[in-house]
């Protein structure tokens, strides 16, 4: 009803209004405990999930230059040796593409890698198609806990909000 009432710029209702009266009341007796940000979605939810894809890029003849910044991740919670897209040039051929801040490249034309110039070779040496075996991130964002205000018993409800950094993601929370 709210995003209609958006749209079409029209009143929005008296149930609605009651009941966003209502829930700003109980936000009031709510005090956030910790904040970490820049950090995965802690619900175990789609977002959360390793998703790897193919990305196929098209490089133009005798073009080394990708506009990428990327750096080696090796660490050991990883799948294996991979390149993290840390940026994406302006007006590079690779902004336009699939390939996203954030990913990680796994292999290069099917090709695994285990050192960045190895990666690095493997992207250069490939004219025109250019498969990329990529890992979309997962959902990051800022992960607050909240309490009741007060002190003692009224205190003890702890619960965990996440706000992601994108804005085609919803907020989660075990907070009811």
């Amino acid at each position: 009803e709210i995003e209609d009432a958006i749209t079409v710029k029209r009143d929005l209702s008296r149930y609605v209004l009651d009941w966003e009266s209502v829930e700003r009341t109980r936000a009031d007796g709510l005090e956030i405990v910790t904040t970490k940000e820049g950090v995965p979605n802690p619900f175990r939810l789609q977002s959360t999930k390793r998703v790897m894809q193919e990305i196929n890029l098209e490089r133009p003849e005798g073009n080394t230059n990708f506009g990428l910044t990327l750096t080696l991740c090796n660490a050991t919670e990883e799948l294996c040796p991979n390149l993290h897209v840390k940026a994406i040039k302006e007006g590079s051929f690779c902004q336009g593409s699939m390939l996203e801040v954030g990913m990680r490249i796994y292999k290069v034309n099917g090709k695994s890698f285990s050192t960045f110039d190895e990666g690095a070779e493997l992207m250069k040496s490939t004219d025109g198609q250019l498969s990329l075996t990529v890992e979309k991130p997962p959902s990051i964002g800022t992960v607050y806990t909240i309490q009741r205000k007060g002190k003692g018993e009224q205190q003890k409800m702890l619960c965990t909000v996440f706000i992601p950094d994108s804005d085609d993601l919803h907020c989660q929370s075990n907070y009811h």
